[in-house]
């Protein structure tokens, strides 16, 4: 095992023992995001993820549309490292059928179809405890296995404007709410972690397993808890926020010099407004009585970003940032794709990364895994396989089929 070659090494304290996870068998029926993500986050710690998918739904299997002949299809950078990959149409019986013997043999199963997509299979939660008690499966549909949102299909943006979530993303004094990410996609597979890892203690315990209904939309919630809050106390509608805050100001987005740079930045008290102001030359804010208590300052909220960005439009956000952090005033650039792979903080954080069989550099790597275990750290042991690149491992020695039970899946078609 190593770190990245030509990177600064991880702290030595971190260990290159096995997984945390070393042991436990997943099976990845994720589509896009939130499934495939899960597995990802529990593959990095040591689970062993089989993942079963179709070149017939490859636009829904989480896999990159990079162009070519999945030209990118080996990119460590994407959520599908860490994997064995086995081919199989769900629309054939035999298809299914290699789903209900890989649950013989697995812990966990992971999807997010529709409520009606494995019932439909017969690889609904009953059956699947016919097969294996112990069994855990995790659904993250859009809306919840049950109630009268269930049988609605969502992806992202749709998702946000179910749940309410797009109704405060835009500026003040605008008609329609802006795009958002999907942002309901990561909340749950980390949710579904948390959510995993109880079930999986329970199961220690009990031996029994269990199915886990985890709404992407409850999930995304959380991120609006101020506004249902105060519709819930307060009768009050939140509507659209822009950049601005309920309890801090200036608090926005501000342009600097150059070419789409910007600049993040929030006063969180009157001690360091007073020292915001220092920073400007000959500002009139320090007189002004009103702006003293940050009351006044979100009264004057617009007032300020216009000012504001008028002085941040003569800096470049790198030189403006150490200015404010020496200051003690929270800033830092927007940064685009390609800074994130740049910023010297989020490279760092990469090297922490262990890698077991792969040589990579950290401009091939996107994200890694949030949680730092200093005693079982995540790790890459493979990067992401084609579809199918597994077949024979997981036929011949996992499900223990012959060459003519194979042979016969070929030449039905279900191993595409």
């Amino acid at each position: 095992m190593k770190g990245f070659q030509g990177q600064s090494e991880p702290d030595p304290r971190i260990s290159r023992g096995v997984g945390a996870l070393e042991g436990l068998r997943i099976i990845d029926m994720g589509q896009i995001w939130a499934g495939p993500l899960c597995a990802n986050l529990l593959g990095d710690m040591g689970a062993e993820v089989v993942r079963v998918e179709t070149r017939g739904r490859a636009a829904m299997s989480g896999r990159p549309e990079f162009g070519g002949e999945d030209v990118l299809e080996n990119a460590a950078s994407y959520y599908l490292r860490n994997r064995l990959c086995l081919s199989a149409d769900l629309s054939y019986l035999e298809g299914r059928d290699l789903v209900r013997d890989l649950i013989g043999i697995s812990d966990v199963l992971i999807e997010n179809f529709s409520p009606r997509a494995l019932p439909s299979w017969g690889l609904d939660y009953k059956n699947l405890y016919k097969i294996n008690p112990s069994i855990i499966l995790l659904s993250l549909s859009a809306a919840g296995q049950t109630g009268p949102w269930s049988q609605r299909i969502t992806q992202g943006p749709t998702l946000s404007a179910l749940y309410g979530r797009a109704s405060l993303i835009g500026y003040p004094g605008e008609e329609w709410p802006r795009a958002d990410t999907a942002e309901g996609d990561p909340l749950a597979a980390s949710f579904g972690v948390i959510a995993l890892m109880a079930a999986l203690f329970h199961r220690d315990r009990t031996g029994e397993g269990q199915h886990i209904d985890l709404a992407q939309g409850e999930a995304m919630l959380a991120l609006d808890a101020e506004a249902v809050l105060d519709y819930t106390m307060n009768g009050r509608v939140k509507g659209f926020q822009g950049n601005h805050s309920a309890t801090m100001s200036p608090h926005g987005i501000y342009p600097c010099k150059g070419d789409d740079q910007w600049i993040a930045i929030s006063v969180e008290s009157d001690d360091q407004w007073e020292k915001f102001c220092q920073l400007i030359v000959s500002s009139p804010w320090l007189k002004d009585d009103r702006l003293k208590v940050v009351d006044g300052r979100i009264l004057a909220a617009d007032e300020l970003d216009m000012t504001i960005s008028e002085w941040t439009n003569s800096y470049d956000p790198w030189s403006l940032t150490r200015m404010m952090q020496l200051s003690g005033i929270p800033a830092y650039p927007v940064l685009n794709a390609r800074g994130q792979l740049d910023d010297p903080h989020l490279r760092y954080r990469r090297s922490y990364l262990i890698q077991q069989e792969t040589s990579l550099d950290l401009d091939e790597l996107t994200f890694t895994n949030p949680w730092k275990l200093n005693a079982t750290p995540p790790s890459i042991r493979r990067v992401t396989p084609s579809i199918g690149e597994d077949n024979e491992l997981i036929l011949y020695d996992m499900l223990g089929r012959t060459s003519q039970e194979v042979a016969l899946l070929e030449e039905l078609g279900v191993l595409v």
